[in-house]
């Protein structure tokens, strides 16, 4: 008779604060709790390949801060008076950092395009 298939769950690698990770956007949504646009991240390198983060981001969208330095990231421009549609940004590939929170998940703190990290690192 034949072993059961058996695997062993490991924990994902740790995360660097200091650290860029690319990452595409899969998911763009309204938030009900707490008002504002959930995202969703997925990892597209290893060790973290398929590793994913959600993010709610602020309402309303200002023209500074992390959810317009999002959309940015991802050629959505956030200009006071501009408008724009959060769904756009499915699909584009974006670096990101995390840091920790307190509850001790990891949480995006900072965005840019990888085009702009790119020509920058070039």
């Amino acid at each position: 008779m034949p072993r059961p298939w058996q695997e062993t769950i490991q924990p994902w690698p740790g995360l660097s604060i200091d650290q860029d990770y690319r990452c595409v956007v899969t998911d763009v949504s309204k938030s009900r709790d707490p008002h504002g646009i959930r995202v969703v991240l997925r990892h597209l390198d290893e060790p973290h390949r398929g590793r994913t983060h959600e993010v709610v981001l602020a309402l309303p969208i200002r023209p500074s801060g992390l959810t317009s330095e999002f959309f940015a990231a991802c050629g959505l421009r956030a200009a006071v008076g501009a408008t724009l549609s959060p769904p756009k940004a499915i699909g584009n590939i974006v670096a990101v950092r995390v840091a920790q929170t307190p509850e001790g998940h990891w949480s995006p703190i900072w965005f840019e395009s990888v085009k702009n990290k790119e020509q920058n690192d070039a």
